[in-house]
Order: C-alpha cells, then sequence, then structure tokens
C-alpha cells in the first residue's frame, strides 16, 4: 500500500499526514504550486530557549498548547507558496500555504484547509542555528487541529542527549561488509 499523501503519519494519531512531517515532506504531484510572494512575517525563530533541557516536557506541553512562554516570535523575511490540489487527484487538505523563512530556508509554519476551504490545521516547526556545525534545524514543531482542539509535537529532545551532528567516529571503516557483520546480532 501506498503510505504517502495524506495518509496519517507515524505516530501522530491522525493529526498529522505523511506528507505533513517538517511542514511538508513528500512528492508535490498532487498540487498545483504558486509562488505568492515574500513578505515579513511573524515566525518562530531562535528557539534556544524552548530548546533548553532544563524544560521537562511537562514545562512545555500544556493541555491545550505549547507553553507560549518559551516560544520566540521574531519578524522575518519569508517566501510564502501555495498549494491547491489538482482537480484529477485527491487529498484531505485542499489548500495548503507554507512560510519559508528567508535566513534557515526551511517551513516555520503551514496552515491546511479543508474541501470546504476552512482553516483546519496550523503548523509550527521551531528552529534554532547549531553555530557549530554550522546548521539551522528544528528543536521541535507542532501541529493544531483546530476542529479537534488538539495538537501533536515531534522532534523535541529536551530530556535526551544532544545530537552529535559531527558524528567523527562514523568512518568508511565502519561500513565495510566485515564492519557491518561486527555489528549484527545473531
Amino acid at each position: 500500500p501506498n503510505i504517502a499523501y495524506d495518509n496519517p503519519g507515524t505516530n501522530s494519531d491522525g493529526l498529522q499526514t505523511t506528507d505533513g512531517f517538517a511542514g511538508f515532506n513528500g512528492a508535490t504531484d498532487r498540487y498545483d504550486w504558486t509562488y505568492i510572494g515574500r513578505g515579513e512575517f511573524y515566525v518562530p525563530g531562535n528557539s534556544y530557549r524552548l530548546a533548553q533541557g532544563s524544560h521537562q516536557y511537562s514545562d512545555i506541553f500544556l493541555p491545550k498548547h505549547i507553553n507560549q512562554d518559551l516560544v520566540r516570535y521574531e519578524l522575518a523575511r519569508a517566501h510564502v507558496l501555495e498549494a491547491k490540489v489538482r482537480p484529477e487527484t485527491r487529498h484531505i487538505y485542499a489548500k495548503r500555504k507554507f512560510y519559508l523563512e528567508e535566513d534557515g530556508w526551511f517551513i516555520t509554519q503551514s496552515s491546511a484547509y479543508d474541501t470546504r476551504g476552512d482553516l483546519w490545521r496550523v503548523q509550527e516547526q521551531y528552529g534554532q542555528t547549531y553555530y557549530e556545525v554550522p546548521l539551522c534545524d528544528r528543536v521541535g514543531a507542532a501541529v493544531y487541529d483546530l476542529n479537534a482542539g488538539r495538537y501533536l509535537v515531534d522532534s523535541f529532545l529536551n530530556q535526551e542527549p544532544p545530537a552529535n551532528y559531527n558524528a567523527a567516529e562514523l568512518s568508511e571503516d565502519r561500513y565495510t561488509p566485515d564492519a557491518i557483520r561486527r555489528l549484527g546480532v545473531r
């Protein structure tokens, strides 16, 4: 079976589609895409406070939304893309809008509309710059279902070990057939 497009995302309890991960992740063929333009918008940015390891998940995830005292919004330049479902295809979202923040070049916000044209879900990607890598990446995301009054979060690592972006211990020798065999379990 095809698990792409508008199939429920893994572990999402139906709150996110497979192609909704990280704002948009998948084939573009079910939509007609339009570049709306560039403008200034308040978008999540420099989410260092939200990503601090000292915050417990219970401090971040409140009953109806993420703790807004921890989220930083900045007036930033963003490029807006609109996707409308093609007449010959189907998707649970008839229209989607994406805001790509100009400095990090990833989707910071998106909105999804149902087949009646009503706003259904909104998504925010919380990013920060990892200067030592260098990389601008997500520190978490939230999808809000406005009809159900529920939300889904992913990629928060506040209480997890930090990511090793450089992975210096990974060398070409690790991926030889003999090395892979040694990693295997019988």
